[in-house]
């Protein structure tokens, strides 16, 4: 068992208790907490600060809730007392919110469909996500090359001070096509 585990074992747990919207008991919440990581697993993971339970319990809570946006995460954080005294960030979960809406909006899609249109939409996603990741490493290389320095800007090249006046130019007719 990690330490993380143990972080979500209590976290599926106690649901209830950190879900509760009436008055939060931090006192319960303290005693439940230290009989559980101090009694049960006899602090083999220490005392984990609630910073990490309350990141744990969030991401239980958008794939239970199915959260699909960060405005709806944002509500649940105000509405739950548990995370509100924790003055969370609902902005540092939007990858984690992005990654649960694509999932169900593409078992909603692919609901109604036969094996063979559910392979064609999955593989058909598949080649959009890769294009829009290649896009962006395109992107990111161009960025690098243009900060790379020049070696044109290391040389100073001398300029000539009068350019060379061309050559008088003859017509055809007057070149000296020698003797025969």
């Amino acid at each position: 068992m990690t330490k993380e585990h143990a972080i979500r074992t209590f976290v599926n747990k106690y649901f209830r208790l950190l879900k509760s919207t009436k008055e939060f008991d931090g006192k319960q919440y303290d005693q439940i907490k230290r009989a559980y990581f101090g009694t049960d697993l006899r602090f083999k993971f220490g005392n984990p600060p609630d910073r990490e339970i309350c990141d744990c319990f969030i991401k239980v809570l958008i794939r239970a809730n199915r959260i699909t946006a960060v405005e709806m995460l944002a509500d649940v954080i105000e509405e739950t007392p548990f995370l509100r005294l924790s003055k969370l960030d609902a902005q540092k979960y939007a990858g984690e919110v992005a990654t649960v809406s694509d999932k169900y909006s593409i078992r909603e899609e692919l609901a109604d469909l036969r094996d063979v249109e559910k392979i064609e939409r999955l593989a058909e996603r598949a080649r959009q996500e890769k294009a829009k990741e290649i896009d962006q490493l395109i992107i990111q290389k161009k960025e690098e090359y243009r900060r790379l320095p020049s070696i044109l800007d290391d040389v100073e090249f001398e300029e000539p001070e009068e350019f060379p006046a061309p050559d008088e130019k003859l017509e055809w007719w007057a070149w000296n096509w020698g003797s025969a």
